[in-house]
């Protein structure tokens, strides 16, 4: 039989002291030290969430033509809300040629 530490101090305990378990993202996430992120060069954009763009402006984002991201969206690769909006965080993440490849190969299969 295999001991452990949490056999001998309670979850309740180690929380208080500011220790978090993996299984627990939420927490996880709040003791995360921001400035450390900042300082490793990460920058958080969930503020770009709210910020809309024309199907046509996420396409000059992407860098694809407008008629090619449209595809991709009929294609369930990029999601636009239902007022035909895409949010400027969703523009800057997709990953054109990696939706190419994916397509391309559910095409071959």
């Amino acid at each position: 039989m295999t001991t452990h530490l949490t056999d001998f101090i309670s979850p309740e305990v180690l929380a208080r002291e500011g220790f978090v378990h993996t299984s627990d993202s939420a927490q996880m996430l709040e003791k995360i030290d921001k400035a450390y992120l900042a300082q490793c060069g990460y920058v958080n954009l969930s503020a770009l969430r709210d910020v809309k763009l024309s199907v046509r402006k996420a396409a000059e984002v992407a860098g694809v033509s407008a008629s090619t991201l449209k595809e991709y969206v009929k294609m369930g690769y990029l999601q636009v809300g239902a007022d035909g909006y895409v949010s400027l965080i969703d523009a800057i993440t997709f990953d054109y040629a990696a939706a190419k490849r994916k397509y391309l190969d559910s095409k071959s299969r």
